[in-house]
């Protein structure tokens, strides 16, 4: 199924173009635990993780405590992820081997033309959802994933759902 509106398309990325070596079943695992160790008062999160000594521009939405960065991060997430905290709120960012970069994150991915998929193929609405599908388009992003309050979790990576 072609993702794009226009001619521009890409193949879907194989375990050898994201360089997995465990990070997505890692991923699946922390944030299936996050949904249920954390019950009704799951608000739903979004992450992104980045390539190997990477970066990505973002906007730190609120200063989290330092002992948060010292937690195993699924730990912290379990926290951070609550509807009573103030902190459930923006993208979580994430090195490649799913250590906290950057809790709390504003994010506005770029949206090329080229790229604007064809919404159809979507069963989300929101920010949460959209904002995870452009960023992991950019170039130093190796996934994106997302959790939902019903308990989904849904990871992307260069612009096609990984399932």
């Amino acid at each position: 199924m072609n993702l794009y509106c226009t001619e521009l398309a890409f193949s879907m990325p194989d375990e050898k173009q994201i360089g997995d070596n465990g990070t997505l079943s890692q991923l699946r695992e922390g944030l299936s635990r996050v949904i249920e160790e954390s019950s009704s008062s799951f608000s739903g999160t979004g992450l992104v993780i980045l390539e190997e000594g990477e970066t990505i521009a973002n906007f730190p939405m609120i200063s989290l405590p330092e002992i948060y960065y010292k937690r195993p991060v699924f730990e912290a997430l379990k926290e951070i992820s609550l509807k009573s905290s103030p902190y459930h709120d923006g993208f979580h960012i994430l090195d490649a081997k799913l250590n906290a970069i950057q809790f709390c994150a504003f994010l506005s991915p770029s949206i090329d033309e080229k790229l604007l998929p064809d919404v159809s193929i979507f069963n989300f609405s929101g920010s949460r959802g959209y904002t995870a599908y452009f960023s992991s388009l950019i170039p130093e992003v190796r996934y994106t994933a997302i959790a939902s309050q019903s308990g989904s979790i849904r990871i992307f990576a260069r612009g096609r759902e990984i399932t």
